[in-house]
């Protein structure tokens, strides 16, 4: 039978059963699932202790009658005796309290060497030992909660780690922040929670949570819990008390395990394993966390950047450049040519059958179509630039571009993307570049503000130098035209209605040692 079935027909607290498991006196068999079993002789056995603890048996001679070392006669015989003279005392006291009522003394004026201290004979019908008799459990649940928090940010780091460095996937892109970006989180973190935490309880009784906020998982003996039972205690923390992870009903969740924990209840996954607390060190452990959580957000940050570092690094050829281009073009998630806007009236031209519109970039410069594109508006771009390459022994030393208009009614997108993938694919594929101080999100914000403006630059990192010159008449800055988000728009240099239209811009890059 089941402990919940022991409970109702012993009339005993899981607590006090645990207990006297502890204690030796009783030794459940377990099922194949690890699970307590208990027999009518195991509720007998809880029945016979809990009466002679009710006759106030001491506990220790309950233990040597079971183990045989007295007989129960005798120790209810040496017991008679202790209850005789207890009542005695009792006596004593009734006669001490009336005679202190007789004399009508006053708390501040009786002499109180001459009279015994009151004293309230235990009642039988509640045996006092029964409230001493139990396990004490630890309840701390905001300690245990975020010892949780703790060890979910490793989880989350080590996901975000095969997303973006393993599988080169942008964990701050639209794909991952939206709602299947969040599905494929929840089950992430609950595989590596089942996955994870049983074999750290198993090998060391802590996660690393735990450890932090000085608590340690144990069996009712104090040794380290099985990876089965370990498994078994996550799966129903994972069921129970976290909901899955899935949001509203974890919430629910943790409230219901919150008021559990607090009103002292043994949780469902609680019930084979001791949670033991080290409450020394608090504001140390504290501060530690604290500083865990920044830690963690500089690590995502790092991670992040990792997965947007170009696939080739080194001394690449120009066929690595392309494909550094490329893959980053699918890491941002850039569905449209380079010199087309993705945003607005045009988004329609973004899904063709389904296919992306993204053009690749190939080794000798060119792309997939270079011809004029016309917007579903009627607006007619520049067609993309044909790459120029310089080479020595095979690596590649420089790369250039230009892309010019002239009255020919075309609208001039400010070619943020071009510019700042071009300048990633080779700036960040040296050697001796650094994520600090320029990560690759700040060099391409960086290029991209130009870009936006219409504005030259010249800048240099990690022993590259990039040029780019800008020169137009003719033309009127139109922003976030063709989108309701001015942050987020892409900028046009539109033709004047009257007078010549003119752009060029000319765009170098060149390592440094070829200078």
């Amino acid at each position: 039978m089941t402990i919940k079935e022991t409970e109702k027909l012993t009339a005993m607290t899981r607590a006090n059963i645990r207990f006297y498991e502890s204690e030796g006196l009783l030794t459940p068999s377990r099922d194949s699932n690890g699970y307590r079993n208990y027999t009518d002789e195991d509720v007998n056995i809880l029945k016979r202790i809990r009466l002679l603890r009710t006759l106030h048996l001491s506990l220790e001679d309950i233990k040597a009658v079971s183990r045989g070392e007295q007989t129960l006669a005798a120790a209810l015989n040496l017991h008679i005796k202790h209850l005789q003279d207890e009542t005695e005392n009792l006596r004593q006291c009734r006669e001490v309290c009336r005679e202190l009522c007789r004399d009508r003394v006053s708390f501040d004026d009786f002499d109180a060497q001459t009279y015994l201290e009151h004293l309230t004979a235990p009642s039988l019908q509640s045996a006092p030992e029964m409230n001493t008799d139990k396990i004490k459990k630890v309840t701390a649940p905001w300690r245990r909660f975020f010892a949780r928090l703790a060890d979910f940010l490793i989880y989350s780091l080590l996901w975000n780690s095969v997303l973006s460095i393993g599988l080169h996937i942008n964990i701050m892109g639209p794909a991952m922040t939206g709602a299947a970006g969040l599905i494929a989180d929840i089950i992430a973190a609950d595989c590596l929670l089942l996955l994870i935490e049983p074999v750290l309880l198993s090998l060391t009784g802590a996660t690393p949570g735990k450890f932090l906020f000085g608590l340690r998982v144990a069996t009712e003996e104090g040794a380290r819990l099985s990876h089965h039972e370990a498994l078994l205690r996550t799966w129903g923390v994972l069921r129970k008390g976290m909901g899955y992870g899935i949001p509203v009903y974890n919430l629910y969740r943790y409230c219901q395990s919150y008021k559990g924990c607090q009103n002292g209840e043994v949780l469902c996954w609680e019930e084979d394993s001791v949670l033991h607390l080290n409450e020394r060190f608090l504001p140390f452990q504290t501060a530690v966390y604290i500083f865990c959580q920044c830690l963690s957000a500089v690590l995502l940050f790092v991670i992040w950047q990792c997965g947007t570092l170009p696939l080739n690094r080194g001394e690449i050829t120009a066929a690595q450049f392309c494909e550094n281009f490329n893959r980053l073009q699918d890491y941002y998630n850039i569905e449209t040519p380079l010199n087309m806007p993705s945003e607005g009236d045009l988004a329609a031209i973004v899904q063709v059958g389904g296919h992306s519109l993204a053009m690749d970039l190939t080794e000798d410069g060119t792309w997939e179509s270079v011809e004029a594109v016309l917007g579903s508006a009627g607006e007619e771009y520049p067609p993309l630039p044909r790459f120029q390459f310089t080479e020595e022994d095979g690596i590649l030393t420089g790369v250039s571009f230009t892309i010019s208009s002239r009255n020919n009614g075309q609208w001039i997108p400010d070619y943020r993307e071009l510019l700042s993938l071009s300048v990633l694919s080779l700036v960040c594929a040296r050697d001796d570049y650094t994520f600090f101080p320029a990560p690759p999100s700040v060099i391409r914000r960086e290029i991209e503000e130009y870009a936006e403006n219409f504005e030259s630059f010249d800048i240099t990192e990690a022993g590259v130098r990039v040029n780019c010159s800008m020169d137009y008449t003719g033309y009127s800055d139109v922003r976030g035209y063709l989108s309701d988000s001015w942050t987020s728009a892409s900028n046009f240099l539109v033709p004047d209605v009257d007078g010549s239209a003119s752009f060029t811009m000319q765009f170098t890059m060149e390592v440094f040692e070829n200078l």
